[in-house]
């Protein structure tokens, strides 16, 4: 479970709250439709600063984004810490792939709906993200510490 310890201070560059959702996308490099779609990602190291970018299939309404058929999320953030709202499919719980700055992806298991730590760092600084949910989790927001 998440436990941010103590208070934490997120420096002016720290990459915003974030929603997958379509009623509060920002900072999407590819345009997000509601609905299930097919979409073309974008590597995490080519993307803008506090940009977000969907691949492959999602099925997107106005709070979350259900993962379908090779569904990733790539990111690049400024953040000491990196959480996001994730939900398990239907029938039980899901798993998430996490990779940051390249190197190999640790596994989320994602058996309730609720925040979860993708990413903790000794400093603030800028990485990327890999996530690759299977078919049927939801991602609903990202904050960051």
């Amino acid at each position: 479970m998440s436990r941010p310890t103590g208070t934490i201070t997120p420096s002016t560059e720290t990459t915003p709250e974030t929603y997958v959702g379509t009623a509060r996308t920002e900072r999407f490099a590819n345009a997000v439709h509601r609905g299930t779609t097919l979409y073309t990602g974008t590597p995490a190291a080519k993307l803008p600063l506090s940009h977000f970018s969907l691949g492959g299939v999602w099925t997107v309404g106005a709070q979350a984004a259900r993962a379908g058929i090779g569904a990733t999320l790539t990111a690049k953030v400024q953040a000491k810490d990196v959480y996001l709202v994730l939900s398990p499919p239907a029938g039980g719980p899901g798993r998430v792939q996490v990779s940051v700055d390249g190197r190999p992806p640790r596994t989320i298991v994602v058996a309730t709906q609720r925040l979860y730590t993708l990413a903790q760092f000794p400093g603030d600084g800028t990485h990327a993200l890999t996530i690759r949910p299977e078919s049927g989790v939801s991602a609903y927001s990202f904050t960051f510490g």
